[in-house]
C-alpha cells in the first residue's frame, strides 16, 4: 500500500508545476497509507482512535485530488500556481480550493442530456464523477479492467466484479447527496 501514491499520481518524468504537485500528493498519500497500515495492524489505542480516521480522510482526499489532477491537468496547474502567489494564505478557504462538490461530485443539473447542443462549455462539469468523465474515462477503463480480469473469473471476488455492468459502475444519474457535515475538532479546517 506504500506504492499507492505512485499508482494514483504516476511517475511524471517532465519537470514542472504538475510534477511538483503530483510528487507532493504522492508523498502524502504514501506516508498516510503507511501510517494507516500501522494503525490497522496495531492494538487499539487512543492514538488509533484519534488519528486513524484522519489518515483515512487524508488518503481519500489526496487520492481524489490526484485523480482530478491527472484527468484535468489545468485544475491541478491552476491550484498549484495559485498556492505560490503572495496573496495565498495557508488554511484560508478560497473559492478555487479543491472541494468535494465540484471537483469530485458534480454540482448542478445532472439530468441535462450529456451531448446537448445547448450546453455552455463553461458549465460542463469536470468533476471526477461527472457524467462526462464517466463516459470518457471511467466506463472505458472499467471495461478494460473487466476484460483483463475475465480469465480469473473462478475467483469469488473477481466473479463479483465481473457481474458489475460498466454502464452502472458510476451511476451519475442519482441525485447529488446533501453536503456531508464536517465534524468539529480534529477534522475541522
Amino acid at each position: 500500500m506504500s506504492d499507492l501514491g505512485s499508482l494514483l499520481c504516476g511517475k511524471p518524468s517532465a519537470e514542472g508545476i504538475a510534477k511538483t504537485a503530483l510528487d507532493q500528493l504522492s508523498d502524502s498519500i504514501s506516508a498516510f497509507a503507511r501510517r494507516a497500515i500501522l494503525y490497522l495492524g496495531a492494538e487499539f489505542s487512543q492514538e488509533t482512535l484519534a488519528f486513524g480516521p484522519f489518515c483515512a480522510r487524508v488518503l481519500l482526499e489526496n487520492s481524489c485530488a490526484a485523480l482530478v489532477g491527472r484527468l484535468d491537468s489545468f485544475r491541478l496547474l491552476y491550484l498549484s500556481e495559485f498556492q505560490t502567489q503572495p496573496e495565498y494564505e495557508r488554511g484560508k478557504r478560497v473559492k478555487s480550493s479543491f472541494s468535494w462538490f465540484g471537483d469530485v461530485i458534480p454540482e448542478g443539473n445532472i439530468n441535462t442530456p450529456m451531448w446537448s447542443p445547448d450546453y455552455d462549455i463553461s458549465k460542463i462539469s469536470r468533476a471526477l464523477f461527472s457524467k462526462h468523465l464517466d463516459h470518457v474515462y471511467w466506463k472505458p477503463a472499467f471495461e478494460h479492467m473487466l476484460d483483463f480480469v475475465s480469465p480469473y473469473s473462478r475467483e469469488p471476488a473477481i466473479a463479483e466484479i465481473l457481474s458489475i455492468d460498466a454502464d452502472s459502475y458510476i451511476d451519475v444519474t442519482v441525485h447529488t447527496p446533501a453536503p456531508v457535515r464536517r465534524p468539529r475538532g480534529l477534522w475541522a479546517a
